[in-house]
């Protein structure tokens, strides 16, 4: 079963290692953060490196020097240095739940666990995302990982040691993504303490041992390791970035994102209700369909809370489903939502998944029921396969018959989608076969469930690797702001200065700048009083089209185009009409 375990594991890790390495920067929050690491290594401060050398970043910066620590190690600055600190934050968090779960629960639970996270959709595709979502969702999870371990343990006083780890952890989750660390931490664990207390409180007060137990909790070591690790930062950052900091990366980032500002879209109250299940895939709609074969072999209601968990899965079940439902509730009071922020609770759900399937899976599953699905799975493999030599077919066919001049974005983008998916598909086909052999001969009598979810875990990465590289990896390569860095390469001279006319507070074009990479200065398009302001300095400087549109016919004039683009696409389809102009 170890063996079994570490085939999967090398092969996730290669898979999402060559996904970073090929897929191209195409979404504007990735490439931001991009811009702010090249900043590190290039700008004049490590403290508060800024975005082209005026805009406050919008996230504390320990993703960025990260980033920029492997930059620094590799020679180079891209898309695999960009994305590192998020694979190796994922790679630390399931190593995190195997064996912190292994300790409190079973080893299959262990397992079963790990694989669920591991192929959960959302872990998957942040995984290998250039973003502070993954590093803050490693911080935190394993900070909640400890913290349910400890309270199964009694060990509500806290060794120093355990202090300790938890201060870190959430101190270092503060320079990650801001205060929402200790936040969102508190908020999950304190209604746990209070349902904890309750349990123990026949023979004292409830109310003087929760304020015990809170204050063993909240009140001790961690709070000072907290401080000591997070605090220096903030008062550096301040000194050197003063109001614009405060407004930033206090108010606006915490305050503003929470209440409600200038620039948070208005989302529904049911935001996280909808894309919680659909982040959580496959594992959710798997959960369901065994739910109801579970209910269906048995032939009486679902028991599994009361009669077939022992003590210590009961109590860590409850404590999970206290922390998933105030987590959902306190994003869901907040204005900013996003999905990526539901990427915390994928170890709550995937160790609830794994406590129960450990229990049902023999009931479900049959030796001939499961030999039935190897076969549908050997189908969907072959179509995998023939899916992505279509690709390559039509790769060959375009750019033998299509000139290369007529090689546009789009069609890039067909030729790279398939450059290693033969690699891949060879890499996981096999490993996908390794593990059915050494199951099948070893445990398939015995634990068909078990064997049944490793192949099912393969088979998703299969998917993982084959399907997102012919579109997800596509769309990175097809979009517009690639190939426009390249040709504004060859429009700007030696040293010439680049300018961006926007908001500064306008990220639309930083995909671009990413792909240069230089300095670009921003020139804010209206001054204090939202009035107009034309540009004077000789540049080469790049705008909205509707901005020059605006203009006043003499400055039209008096500039030299270079070049107008058609809409700018990125990951979503849209964007902007640019234009390239010079003032000499």
């Amino acid at each position: 079963m170890k063996s079994s375990i570490s085939y999967f594991f090398a092969c996730w890790i290669l898979i999402q290692s060559f996904i970073c390495i090929n897929q191209k920067a195409f979404e504007v929050s990735e490439a931001r953060e991009g811009v702010v690491v090249w900043e590190v290594l290039n700008g004049d401060s490590l403290v508060l490196p800024l975005r082209h050398g005026s805009i406050v970043p919008s996230k504390p910066p320990l993703f960025h020097w990260l980033s920029a620590g492997v930059s620094k190690l590799t020679g180079n600055f891209g898309d695999l240095e960009l994305r590192l600190p998020s694979l190796v934050a994922s790679i630390c968090l399931l190593l995190s739940i195997f064996f912190l779960l292994k300790k409190i629960l079973t080893l299959e639970t262990a397992l079963i666990s790990t694989l669920v996270a591991s192929i959960t959709y959302t872990q998957l595709q942040l995984s290998s995302d250039g973003r502070v979502d993954m590093l803050f969702s490693c911080l935190i999870g394993i900070a909640f990982l400890v913290f349910n371990k400890l309270l199964l343990e009694e060990d509500t006083t806290l060794k120093s040691s355990n202090k300790i780890i938890l201060g870190t952890l959430l101190g270092l989750g503060i320079l990650a993504k801001g205060p929402l660390s200790p936040v969102l931490f508190y908020v999950a664990t304190f209604p746990t303490l209070l349902l904890h207390s309750k349990n123990k409180s026949q023979d004292q007060s409830y109310f003087k041992l929760s304020f015990g137990i809170i204050k063993n909790w909240y009140c001790n070591l961690s709070l000072v390791f907290i401080f000591i690790i997070s605090i220096p930062w903030y008062i550096l950052a301040y000194l050197e970035g003063s109001s614009s900091f405060i407004g930033r990366q206090i108010w606006f980032e915490n305050i503003g994102r929470f209440i409600g500002s200038t620039g948070i879209p208005d989302k529904s109250k049911l935001f996280y209700l909808t894309h919680f299940f659909t982040q959580l895939q496959p594992t959710g709609l798997l959960a369901i369909i065994l739910a109801l074969m579970f209910y269906i072999n048995r032939k009486k209601s679902v028991s599994l809370f009361k009669e077939d968990l022992n003590t210590k899965e009961s109590a860590l079940i409850k404590n999970l489903v206290i922390q998933i439902i105030s987590i959902l509730v306190f994003f869901t009071l907040s204005s900013g939502k996003r999905r990526a922020y539901l990427l915390p609770l994928v170890p709550h759900f995937s160790i609830i998944f794994a406590v129960y399937y450990s229990k049902i899976k023999n009931e479900v599953f049959s030796k001939n029921s499961f030999l039935t699905f190897t076969k549908y799975l050997k189908y969907l493999t072959f179509a995998v396969i023939f899916w992505v030599l279509s690709l390559s077919i039509l790769k060959l066919l375009l750019f033998s018959v299509i000139p290369e001049k007529y090689h546009n974005s789009f069609l890039l983008g067909i030729h790279e989608a398939p450059s290693m998916t033969f690699f891949y598909l060879f890499l996981v086909t096999l490993t996908t076969a390794l593990l059915f052999k050494i199951l099948r001969k070893k445990y398939l009598s015995e634990q068909t469930g078990l064997t049944f979810f490793y192949l099912l875990s393969s088979f998703i990465l299969l998917l993982h690797i084959s399907l997102p590289t012919s579109f997800y990896l596509t769309k990175g390569y097809s979009h517009s702001y690639y190939p426009l860095s390249l040709e504004l390469k060859e429009l700007v001279q030696k040293d010439e200065k680049i300018i961006a006319i926007k908001k500064k507070e306008d990220e639309y074009l930083d995909t671009l700048f990413y792909y240069l990479p230089t300095r670009v200065e921003i020139f804010p398009d209206q001054n204090e009083n939202n009035e107009t302001q034309t540009p004077t300095e000789k540049a080469v400087y790049i705008t909205r089209l509707n901005w020059l549109e605006d203009q006043d016919q003499s400055f039209k004039d008096s500039i030299q185009v270079l070049k107008v683009t058609k809409k700018l696409k990125e990951k979503t389809g849209s964007g902007n009409e640019v234009v390239i102009f010079r003032i000499n």
